[in-house]
């Protein structure tokens, strides 16, 4: 379970962003609670994909910050939690 640790963090980690980024994204919602970030966030809503591009970004960002050779294993996990939340 240890060994696995990055892999299950990643994978979590990037299905849980897709969560929030949806809630922060969302033309028609209402209440803001961290209203800076979030208008900014909502005016980028309408370009397609910005999400799944954020989310990324940020997966190589981490996985650039392995050592070398838990990289590519690590990066594995943050698609299949991007490609869960895209295809549930």
């Amino acid at each position: 379970m240890e060994g696995a640790h990055l892999s299950i963090s990643a994978f979590g980690g990037t299905f849980l962003m897709m969560v929030a980024l949806s809630q922060c994204m969302d033309e028609e919602k209402e209440v803001n609670r961290v209203k800076a970030l979030e208008s900014r966030l909502r005016d980028w809503s309408g370009i397609r994909g910005t999400k799944v591009a954020l989310v990324l970004a940020v997966a190589v960002g981490f996985t650039v910050s392995l050592p070398a050779g838990q990289g590519a294993e690590v990066h594995f996990a943050p698609v299949c939690g991007l490609l869960t939340f895209l295809y549930r």
